[in-house]
C-alpha cells in the first residue's frame, strides 16, 4: 500500500478526516481484507459489480453518507464545513468550474435509491448520471480548494502530494 507522511492514504485520510472533529465516526467501507485502522470502523464491501453498487449498499446500511474517495487524501476542512451546512437532505455533490462532477466527495443517501439505474444490461449506470437523475444539488469547489480534489494514481502523484503537504 502506497504511504504518504508515514501512513497508508486511507490513514492519512482518516486522521484528517477524524481531526476535523465534525464526524462522530469514521467508516471505512471497502473490499480490501488488509485494510484496518483503530480511528475507524472497517466494514467490509460485499459487492462484485462497480462502485454505484458499493454506495447503494452504503446507503441502504447507513441511510446518508459522505463519501470519500481514498485516492484523495487532501480533504479540505472549510470546504466539507461549506457543503455540510448547506445540506438540507438533498444529495449534495462539488462539481468542478469545467462541469466535472465529483461523485466521490459527496453526500449520498436514501433519497437516491428510487433514482438508481436499473441492473440490465442497456441502463446507464454511471454514478454522475444516477446522481443528476436524483436531482442533487451542486456546490461549485472554489478555485482555493481544488488541490483536495487532486488523485492519487502513481508513485509520482505521491511525491506532488507530499509537497503539496509538506512531508
Amino acid at each position: 500500500m502506497a504511504t504518504l507522511c508515514g501512513e497508508t492514504l486511507i490513514g492519512h485520510l482518516i486522521g484528517r478526516l477524524v481531526s476535523t472533529g465534525i464526524f462522530s465516526d469514521v467508516l471505512i467501507f471497502t473490499k480490501d481484507q488488509e485494510v484496518r485502522d483503530s480511528r475507524a470502523t472497517v466494514l467490509r464491501d460485499p459487492t462484485e459489480g462497480m462502485v454505484m453498487d458499493s454506495i447503494e449498499t452504503l446507503v441502504n446500511l447507513k441511510v446518508e453518507v459522505f463519501v470519500f474517495a481514498g485516492d484523495m487524501p487532501i480533504v479540505s476542512v472549510p470546504f466539507i464545513t461549506e457543503m455540510l451546512s448547506i445540506y438540507d437532505g438533498t444529495p449534495i455533490f462539488p462539481v468542478h468550474s469545467g462541469g466535472l462532477i465529483e461523485p466521490l466527495h459527496g453526500i449520498y443517501n436514501r433519497r437516491m435509491l428510487s433514482f438508481m439505474p436499473d441492473k440490465s444490461a442497456s441502463a446507464d449506470r454511471s454514478l454522475k448520471g444516477w446522481i443528476g437523475n436524483a436531482g442533487a444539488s451542486m456546490i461549485r469547489i472554489p478555485l482555493e480548494y481544488e488541490d483536495s480534489f487532486f488523485n492519487v494514481n502513481t508513485e509520482s502523484d505521491i511525491e506532488i502530494i507530499r509537497k503539496k503537504i509538506g512531508c
